[in-house]
């Protein structure tokens, strides 16, 4: 991982403390499943952030559970893009365990991710009891 432990850790640290950023672009690091459970009790309690890109960081349904814990709990982010990882249908119903409790989230991105007809009969379900508005997805 191109963050790594300690990387992970510094900005769950900013993230708990954070008052003035809005937009953090995570893209692109490779990061695993690790680097989501070390950030999500930062994001779930963080009051500011809005936009959150983790695209392109090899997350995996486990990765996915971890997002979905998040979401339960995050007041502010209204943009989450996990485009390019490894969800599947099953990461699609944890992340839709959290947007049932979500009240902020407007733009959910997960294209690029194999997350086949169930997940997408998922997502499709979960918009229709949901406050998001958007949602993209394109299979790979």
């Amino acid at each position: 991982s191109k963050l790594g432990e300690k990387g992970s850790a510094r900005i769950a640290a900013m993230l708990r403390s954070n008052r003035t950023l809005e937009t953090l672009n995570l893209a692109g690091n490779k990061a695993g499943d690790f680097v989501l459970d070390v950030l999500a009790g930062a994001l779930a309690m963080n009051i500011k952030l809005k936009k959150l890109d983790l695209s392109e960081n090899e997350i995996s349904n486990l990765g996915a559970s971890y997002v979905g814990e998040m979401l339960a709990n995050n007041k502010t982010l209204t943009d989450l893009i996990l485009a390019w990882n490894n969800i599947k249908a099953t990461g699609v119903d944890s992340i839709n365990e959290g947007l049932a409790q979500n009240v902020a989230l407007l733009t959910l991105d997960l294209g690029g991710n194999p997350i086949g007809q169930a997940g997408i009969r998922a997502l499709s379900e979960a918009q229709k009891c949901s406050t998001w508005r958007t949602i993209m997805w394109d299979e790979w």
